[in-house]
């Protein structure tokens, strides 16, 4: 099966240091994408190719940051489910304090 799983990392900050990720010693700027740029991703996963899966899409809204320190995630979500694109997500469920997201 050749299914493609893009991934759309929506933040870059993160509330954790875990030692077996690559997340605290990187130098690029942090931040949170915004929904133009977000759109803009999506168009690019719409225009791939997904022929052996029935044209099915999927996307992934993380890497190495915390998706859920970007406010903009339940709009990214709603605006990629309505292209008709299955979403996913990782989260370590940590906010900026340490406490558990609601």
């Amino acid at each position: 099966m050749t299914f493609k799983i893009m991934e759309i990392e929506t933040s870059n900050y993160c509330t954790l240091k875990c030692i077996y990720c690559p997340h605290p010693s990187q130098i690029r700027p942090k931040g949170n994408m915004s929904l133009e740029t977000f759109k803009r991703s999506i168009d690019l996963v719409i225009r791939s190719d997904n022929p052996e899966y029935k044209g099915r899409k999927f996307v992934w809204l993380n890497h190495f940051g915390e998706p859920l320190l970007n406010p903009m995630l339940p709009d990214f979500i709603s605006y990629a489910t309505g292209c008709g694109i299955e979403v996913s997500f990782a989260s370590n469920g940590v906010d900026q304090n340490r406490n558990l997201f609601p």
